[in-house]
């Protein structure tokens, strides 16, 4: 028997509807649940171009919070226009893609109306990226060129001062990166849980997400799938039983970020 370690962590969920599927309701952590439960609704409809397309509300204030037209049933790539509201109806987000599902500029908001961000994208990977204090003055100024192998970053203060040294945004991370987070799911999961409880050969894939907090403390695990055999309880308490991580980062202040985290048991 072995075991292998998939090591992803995604800003947001994504989900595969079949065609007959109309509805379905989610939770605050966009997990699929009942309607008593329920954070949002999602509306899929398959449209004429062979597009998708997916409309989610507040539940259950019944309030539009999002639309867009997808180029899949995965959630991959979207076309056109797609939006994103406040409860209160005030626009938060616009972005605008190409056919081919390549994203051409956003914009974001605050609820009050005025511009938190505003981001272009051009051939290759160049970007460039504006970002706002709700006063107007710029906060972020990020840009990927051509010839550039990483992107550049200048973070201001309220009054427009250069502030040294600035990360505007960083994922959360074990505390020894990649490396050591393998090491450690290597040392301490019972990589032998399906096999003691009598599973058949095959994979077993369960896919975790979990909390770490503005100090790296690990909280609130949860599995989003079950796949039997004790896999799902070893792997949520390996997760429990994790030191703390280096926190998120964004505007150059540690944040709370929500992390998922498949394990897949492999039994050969």
């Amino acid at each position: 028997m072995k075991i292998r370690f998939f090591f992803l962590f995604l800003s947001c969920a994504y989900w595969s509807f079949g065609q007959e599927v109309k509805g379905q309701y989610f939770d605050d952590l966009n997990l699929p649940c009942d309607a008593a439960s329920a954070s949002y609704y999602q509306e899929t409809t398959k449209t004429n171009r062979l597009t998708y397309q997916r409309i989610k509300y507040y539940w259950p204030s019944k309030k539009l919070l999002s639309t867009a037209t997808y180029l899949d049933s995965n959630w991959g790539k979207y076309s056109g226009l797609a939006l994103e509201y406040y409860e209160s109806g005030k626009l938060k987000d616009s972005s605008f893609s190409n056919d081919t599902g390549k994203i051409m500029y956003g914009y974001t908001y605050y609820e009050t109306g005025k511009l938190l961000q505003h981001v272009t994208y051009g051939i290759g990977n160049y970007f460039e990226l504006h970002d706002y204090y709700e006063n107007g003055v710029e906060r972020v100024y990020s840009y990927l060129k051509d010839g550039m192998k990483e992107s550049s970053v200048i973070g201001y203060d309220e009054n427009g001062q250069v502030i040294p040294n600035y990360i505007f945004h960083k994922e959360a991370e074990f505390d020894g990166g990649m490396e050591g987070w393998v090491s450690f799911l290597q040392k301490n999961l019972k990589s032998n849980t399906p096999n003691k409880n009598k599973a058949p050969i095959g994979r077993y894939k369960v896919m975790l997400n979990f909390l770490v907090d503005k100090n790296g403390k690990i909280s609130m695990a949860r599995a989003e799938n079950d796949p039997g055999y004790g896999t799902k309880e070893e792997a949520l308490r390996v997760i429990n039983k994790s030191p703390r991580w280096k926190p998120a980062i964004l505007y150059n202040e540690p944040v709370k970020y929500r992390a998922r985290q498949p394990i897949t048991f492999v039994l050969e």
